[in-house]
């Protein structure tokens, strides 16, 4: 995968930075995992006891920077002579806008490690203004919007959602938490643009089989159930889905009807009770 950018090395953190992310590391100086909350314009999004997000504004601009620290020997164990989350995630950011498909641009990524176990990374990307998950963007034009151009929003989610997973699977590439707050939504409401995030949950098998395919529409009766079915699902949006699935990835099936067959052929009809797991799916 592609890996652009030069390697520095700060304060015991060894980064590879674009060369935009030059400049955001000489404002960093020596930060870790336990100082950067601390840094001046830095607002904490949010945070687990080993992980965090957050908005660190500087004045070449406001960018996103999310960290993890990796306590227990066990685990850091399991990262000698591979990459950080991190460091992966950096590299499936550039695979996909490699591909055409848009991503907030990544900028920095940085890991600590000790006698080559990661202990902590740190991933920087360009925060984009006015971008929110899906999830917030339907909500807030719940209320904003009139009910008629609220259905007609939510129709035209419904096709983007089938276009961005069709893209994906013909890039050859699949998001196993595909779902409302892994979505990233990017520009006007009359327009909108839809851009995955949590890249570390992006898998790139090597090849790209028909059983990667119907697992993850196995995954999205349970990660999109929800939040379509909370809009009013109808047989309609299935259509809509389908269909545009089918126009960014037409080597799927000879039509989007064939696809549907297909998929009600493989996939139980029973709604899921609790969240998928790769190693229990089994095609019906």
């Amino acid at each position: 995968m592609p890996d652009p950018g030069t390697t520095l090395e700060a304060g015991g953190v060894t980064w590879r930075t674009t060369s935009a992310g030059v400049e955001i590391l000489r404002r960093l100086g020596d930060v870790r995992f336990e100082t950067a909350e601390t840094l001046e314009g830095f607002e904490l999004l949010k945070r687990k006891p080993d992980r965090f997000w957050g908005r660190l504004r500087l004045p070449a601009g406001t960018v996103f920077m999310k960290a993890r620290k990796i306590g227990q020997l066990r685990r850091r164990l399991r990262t000698l002579f591979r990459p950080s989350a991190m460091r992966e995630e950096w590299c499936k950011s550039w695979w996909l806008r490699s591909k055409g498909i848009a991503t907030p641009e990544p900028l920095c990524v940085g890991e600590v490690r000790h006698h080559g176990m990661v202990c902590e990374n740190f991933f920087i990307s360009r925060w984009i203004e006015d971008a929110r998950p899906l999830r917030t963007f339907l909500e807030e034009s719940a209320v904003k919007l009139p009910p008629e151009q609220f259905q007609s929003l939510r129709s035209l989610v419904v096709k983007s959602l089938g276009h961005l997973l069709g893209t994906l699977h013909a890039a050859g590439a699949y998001h196993w938490e595909f779902h409302d707050m892994n979505i990233l939504v990017v520009g006007s409401p009359e327009s909108p643009q839809f851009q995955p995030i949590d890249l570390d949950h992006l898998v790139i098998p090597n090849v790209f089989n028909e059983s990667d395919r119907d697992w993850n529409f196995h995954q999205l009766r349970w990660y999109l159930r929800k939040p379509i079915e909370r809009w009013g699902l109808s047989p309609r949006d299935v259509v809509r889905f389908l269909r545009a699935y089918h126009s960014a990835d037409p080597r799927c099936a000879r039509d989007w009807r064939a696809l549907h067959r297909r998929l009600d052929n493989h996939l139980a009809a029973e709604p899921l009770l609790e969240r998928p797991h790769r190693r229990q799916f089994r095609p019906a």
